[in-house]
C-alpha cells in the first residue's frame, strides 16, 4: 500500500499518513498539488515536506516510531520497546 507522509522539515518527525485507495480498496498515486491538499489546516505547509513508501500495512504508534533522516531524505523506523517505561511530559 502506498502511503505518503508528511514530516516537518526541521525535525523529520511525521506530522500526519495518508492513503489514497479506490473503490476497489487499491493504491494510487497523488499529484504533488493533492498532497499539499492532504496536509491539515492547523500545519504550516512551508515548514513540511512529504516522502512515500509502500508499506503492508501502516505500523501502530505503539510499535514504530517513525521518522525521516533529513540528510538522506529516507524513512527510519525505530521500534518501540514495549517493556520500557512510559515517559510522562510535565
Amino acid at each position: 500500500m502506498l502511503v505518503y507522509m508528511i514530516y516537518d522539515k526541521s525535525s523529520g518527525e511525521i506530522v500526519h499518513m495518508h492513503r489514497n485507495v479506490d473503490i476497489h480498496g487499491r493504491s494510487y498515486t497523488c499529484t504533488e498539488e493533492e498532497i499539499h491538499r492532504m496536509i491539515p489546516p492547523h500545519i504550516d505547509r512551508k515548514s513540511v515536506g512529504y516522502i512515500s513508501t509502500e508499506l503492508d500495512q501502516p505500523p501502530s504508534g505503539r510499535q514504530v516510531k517513525m521518522s525521516v533522516d533529513l540528510t538522506k531524505n529516507a524513512l527510519i523506523k525505530t521500534f518501540i520497546d514495549k517493556d520500557a517505561p512510559i515517559e510522562k511530559n510535565e
